[in-house]
Order: structure tokens, then sequence, then C-alpha cells
């Protein structure tokens, strides 16, 4: 362990931390809106850069990337602001779909998510939150099972499972909201 220097043995400096930030700040700041909504996704990405800051030294590059241990951090601010998150998904079950923003309707990933979206979110609410973190940090953030495994230092193996189920539930959850829209009205109960 190199206890937060760079491979030569130098302190990590301002320039080389503006290069993290330029190089990840995009993809920090999407993670955290994502997650908890413009406003405090700015928040928290704004913190996640000031918390590695302030914490830079303890960044040891034998134990992953830059982008890993900022999504460590970022992963970290998230579930602070977890009961935000947690409000805002149940307060968007029940928000009417023509209520809802152009945003959320790119997250559900479906010509008709507006119209699924309470069905994503019941879905998201039953993951574990180290579950739901693993759905965002791959949809969001685009992190491969190796650098997630990083973030949450658990093996690969384990990565790959969590999100397997957790595909599966959401999966579930739209495949049962598909079905009961595509019944003929008499069948659908209307």
């Amino acid at each position: 362990m190199t206890g937060g220097l760079e491979p030569h043995g130098a302190p990590i400096g301002a320039d080389e931390f503006e290069t993290w930030f330029c190089d990840h700040a995009r993809v920090i700041h999407a993670y955290a809106a994502r997650r908890l909504g413009p406003d405090a996704g700015e928040e928290a990405c704004a913190q996640t850069f000031a918390e590695a800051w302030r914490n830079r030294h303890r960044f040891d590059p034998s134990r992953g990337s830059p982008r890993a241990w900022l999504f460590g951090i970022a992963s970290n601010v998230v579930r602070r602001h977890h009961r935000l998150e947690q409000r805002r998904l149940h307060a968007l079950r029940r928000i009417a779909p023509d209520q809802r923003s152009d945003e959320w309707a790119e997250v559900a990933g479906r010509h008709d998510a507006r119209m699924v979206w309470p069905q994503v979110a019941d879905a998201l609410l039953e993951l574990r939150t180290v579950d739901r973190d693993l759905l965002w940090m791959q949809a969001v953030g685009g992190l491969s099972y190796q650098e997630m495994a990083e973030v949450t230092g658990v093996p690969v193996g384990t990565v790959r499972s969590r999100l397997s189920r957790a595909r599966a539930l959401v999966q579930r959850r739209l495949t049962a909201s598909t079905a009961s829209t595509d019944a003929p009205d008499e069948l659908a109960g209307r």
C-alpha cells in the first residue's frame, strides 16, 4: 500500500486532482443526480469531490482506479441522502404519468416509460440499497463489474449475481405491468 501516494511516491497534487475532476465529474454528477434528483445530485457531486480532496492522501492506486475510488465516495454520499431518495420514489409512484419529467422517463428506458415508472419505482424500493447502488452505477455510471467490485468491496462474482437478481426483479415488474396493460379491456377489468 502506498498510503495515498502516486506510484512514484509524490502526494496527489492539485494538477492531478484537477485531471480526475475533469475526467470523472460528469459521470459522478450523473450518477448522483439519477439517484437523488438534480439539486441533491449536484450537491452530492460537490460533496464527493470535496471529500476526495480532503482524503486524497488515502487514495491507494494499488487498490483500484481513481474512478472506482470516486464512485466509492459518491456511493457513501448518496447513502447519506438515502432517506431523501426513499421519499422521492414513494412520491413518484403517486404522481400521474403526464406530470413526470422526461428525465425520469429516460431512466426507465422504455418508449412508454412514463407509464411504467410506478412499477420501476416499486421494484427499486424492494431492492436492498447495495443492489440499487449497483444498478445505478452500471446504468448511469457505466462502471464495469470489476469497478463495481472495487467500490463495494465484494468479489466480482457477487456483483454479477446481485445485478442479475436486481435486473430480474425490475424486469418482472415491467413484464407484469406490460401484460396487464396489453390485455383486452374486458380481461383487464375496465
